[in-house]
């Protein structure tokens, strides 16, 4: 023990007389505990500066910043499924025209047939007609024929009623497979904002649900065959015309988002462009 805090006085004693002995400007080695770290770990260690290189970012010219259009509307679509209803469509109509608003309806056309003065009245106040099919098959069960068959037979009793040929098509259930996608040459029009107003049949939680949900761009689907889905409707677009929201057609917010639509291809929304994104 004796001759161990010997040899460690020794070594001291050098370190000192090094210290005091080295000329001026000579910089001692420091001490350096990653070089006990093994191989790769040690020389990362090393090569690591002590403290970070300021960095700076120096342009030739300005970086290009998209324009924001301030005046630009937030747009929503409403859609109508399984239509025309005897009285309820109609009385979805009057409150649309109250409040200058268009909608886009998806119908069946096995409902057209005594309906044809609601059919044409749709279309001559502006508002957009899309095939929902003829008898709201599920087409992910069906041959590639007999789903072009069921639109087409659709297409034909919507356009012999109100003189308007639809181009859009919303499946039945929504439901898609490669076999529809492949079948149809038209596009296919879904939806992001679903309430299931079918199920809940209450305005209040309806509309709520929808005002909770609905952004910029949205397609929401509603159903033109419950009471309790009209009065949502229009409590929705009392809302969020509040907000600043402009309601559209599905083929207007499209245009107006610069979107083609192509058949066989799926649609839920159509989000704002960067230079129409407001803060």
């Amino acid at each position: 023990m004796r001759a161990l805090r010997m040899a460690f006085a020794l070594c001291f004693s050098f370190f000192i007389s090094m210290l005091l002995s080295a000329p001026a400007g000579v910089i001692l080695p420091r001490y350096t505990p990653w070089l006990t770290l093994p191989g790769s770990y040690a020389q990362a260690a090393i090569n690591k500066p002590s403290k970070p290189e300021p960095i700076s970012i120096i342009y030739d010219e300005a970086p290009e910043v998209q324009p924001i259009v301030a005046d630009e509307k937030k747009l929503i679509a409403l859609t109508f499924d399984d239509g025309p209803h005897s009285e309820l469509t109609p009385m979805l109509l009057d409150g649309l025209k109250k409040r200058g608003v268009h909608a886009t309806f998806f119908m069946l056309g096995s409902r057209v047939k005594g309906r044809e003065h609601i059919v044409a009245r749709i279309v001559e106040e502006g508002h957009l007609i899309g095939n929902h099919g003829f008898s709201h098959l599920d087409y992910t069960k069906l041959s590639a024929d007999s789903i072009s068959a069921d639109v087409m037979k659709a297409a034909d009793t919507i356009e012999d009623a109100g003189g308007f040929r639809p181009w859009l098509v919303r499946p039945p259930y929504g439901n898609t497979n490669a076999r529809v996608l492949s079948a149809l040459a038209e596009p296919l029009i879904l939806w992001q904002v679903d309430p299931q107003d079918w199920l809940h049949r209450d305005a209040q939680k309806v509309s709520t649900i929808v005002l909770d949900r609905v952004r910029d761009g949205d397609i929401v689907l509603l159903h033109d065959i419950h009471e309790s889905s009209i009065q949502a409707a229009l409590i929705i677009v009392d809302v969020l015309t509040e907000r600043g929201y402009t309601f559209v057609t599905v083929e207007q917010l499209y245009s107006l988002r610069g979107v083609d639509l192509t058949g066989g291809k799926r649609y839920f929304r159509a989000l704002p462009t960067p230079s129409t994104i407001a803060s």
